[in-house]
């Protein structure tokens, strides 16, 4: 009776022991998010958190990989922000990718507001038969403290008209079907707010049902694209360079025929453009080239009988 007694209070011992280790508590945790009519969604994160000793910051762990029906599907998350806080981001285990909040330098303490924005590329499920579906944690069960209060609110687009038994809410740790969680729907908005205060490791999924064509799923190539794309630029650079060559060289063009050099060239400058060489010719044609821009002066004593003219430089 002993031994079960023990093992029946293990866990809460240790959701105890790791809630009275943090130093900051979630005093206010509010998700906005705006879909696209493409299907792409925009998030913001306000989070509201006590500090009770100086620390650096926080971490966000938000989960990129799910499966469905068997399959791995990678949500394609972009152009991460922090408002007012320096921020790094990279990818964890189980499948997050951490957002580390903070300056390792700097100390905060007593209450800080912390906006976290985000863009999902993806975050619909689509499904053969009959619908597609919005299925997220908007409070993962990865956060180690207590959040005391949750709200949210998700905007869709015109295409979008919602029935309250298309939107359904759980609550709890992994797993758990709770019902800790009110909301109020309207055609093209969810809003809705937790009951009671979470404990570290519990978490809030929304889940919004729509019926087959109110967003079309992304082809397997645009996930390519946006998944892949930055592989393909030197493919790309490279591709434009062999067409820009292969049309400038077979492009017809009129040849003019000029009789001078351009203003500004010498003539032994241009007789190398013409046949890639400087030979004698172009040396001797400096003299008159010279001579007309009153670099040199030319005189010429006649000769007599049996002697040639004397040219002097």
């Amino acid at each position: 009776m002993t031994k079960r007694f023990l093992l029946l209070l293990m866990p809460l011992w240790f959701v105890a022991i790791q809630a009275k280790a943090e130093y900051f508590s979630i005093t206010r945790y509010d998700i906005n998010v705006t879909f696209a009519a493409d299907g792409s969604a925009d998030f913001v994160e306000t989070i509201e958190v006590r500090f009770t000793e100086p620390r650096h910051g926080i971490f966000r762990f938000i989960p990129y990989r799910d499966n469905i029906n068997g399959h791995e599907l990678d949500r394609l998350i972009k152009d991460i922000s922090v408002d007012g806080f320096k921020f790094t981001t990279s990818k964890v285990e189980n499948n997050n990718i951490e957002i580390r909040i903070g300056d390792a330098d700097t100390y905060v303490e007593g209450t800080q507001l912390y906006r976290i924005s985000y863009h999902v590329v993806n975050p619909l499920n689509f499904f053969d038969d009959d619908h597609s579906e919005f299925y997220w944690d908007l409070l993962g069960i990865s956060w180690p403290v207590e959040i005391e209060n949750v709200t949210y609110q998700l905007n869709f687009p015109d295409q979008v008209s919602l029935t309250n038994d298309q939107v359904k809410g759980y609550t709890g740790s992994s797993g758990a079907a709770g019902q800790d969680v009110i909301y109020k729907v309207s055609p093209k908005k969810v809003e809705g707010s937790t009951t009671r205060k979470f404990i570290p490791g519990e978490g809030l999924t929304v889940g919004v049902f729509f019926p087959k064509g109110t967003f079309q799923a992304m082809s397997d190539w645009s996930y390519f694209l946006e998944r892949h794309g930055l592989l393909l630029a030197p493919f790309f650079f490279i591709f434009s360079g062999l067409l820009a060559r292969f049309f400038a060289r077979n492009k017809k063009q009129t040849i003019m025929t000029e009789y001078f050099p351009p203003e500004g060239v010498s003539p032994a400058v241009a007789g190398g453009f013409v046949d890639d060489s400087v030979d004698n010719n172009d040396v001797l044609c400096l003299i008159p080239h010279l001579a007309n821009h009153g670099y040199l002066r030319l005189e010429v004593q006649e000769g007599g009988f049996l002697r040639k003219d004397d040219i002097t430089f």
